[in-house]
């Protein structure tokens, strides 16, 4: 790739995360498999005996995790923030890729659906300011901002991120699906009627 932009690594295989992405024992970062790293299956009592012996409350550790899920969607937003930076100066064209979202592919090792869905949101969310906050400061998280898109306009902006903050990921994506197939059945709908119109 040419030289590194702001914020991005010049090689995914440099270190496991990108530099602006936090790195800690419990969270690493690794483009669409962020909590990979995350333990599972954890016994309780071990997990209680770690918080007293971090001489920690539990209000604080709920704390802690808040805050860093606050970082993370301010990462997120910087990430696409400079993925659609990238987008606009070309970068996947010297680079000898089709698109952006390939470039995004190949340099995170993520899915080029993955990619496709990044690129989008990040052009979209230059026109839903209210949207690309919430990302930011951890209202939504990067599933939900992915959707939203799709069946957010600015004006609507504040009612639906107060309804997605409170659902499931999988709801606001059936969201943007059934507001997608009305979009298509209107459009459909125009041009039957056009058709008929001319025919008379």
């Amino acid at each position: 790739h040419d030289a590194p932009a702001r914020g991005l690594g010049s090689s995914p295989n440099a270190s496991m995360a990108p530099a602006y992405l936090p790195t800690t024992g419990w969270i690493q970062a690794t483009g669409e498999h962020m909590f990979d790293m995350m333990p599972v299956g954890r016994n309780p009592k071990a997990a209680g005996d770690e918080m007293k012996a971090s001489g920690r409350h539990m209000e604080q550790v709920v704390e802690d995790l808040d805050a860093m899920h606050a970082t993370v969607g301010r990462c997120r937003r910087a990430m696409l923030e400079d993925i659609r930076e990238l987008d606009a100066r070309g970068i996947w064209r010297t680079n000898g890729c089709r698109d952006m979202a390939e470039w995004v592919a190949g340099h995170f090792r993520i899915s080029r659906w993955t990619a496709s869905q990044w690129v989008r949101t990040a052009h979209a969310l230059e026109g839903l300011p209210r949207t690309a906050a919430a990302l930011e400061c951890g209202t939504v998280c990067l599933d939900k901002a992915v959707e939203l898109p799709r069946f957010v306009t600015p004006k609507d902006e504040s009612a639906h991120i107060k309804w997605a903050s409170r659902v499931t990921p999988r709801a606001v994506r059936r969201r943007a699906e059934r507001a997608e197939e009305e979009s298509r059945e209107k459009v459909e709908a125009a041009h039957e009627e056009r058709q008929l119109q001319y025919w008379w």
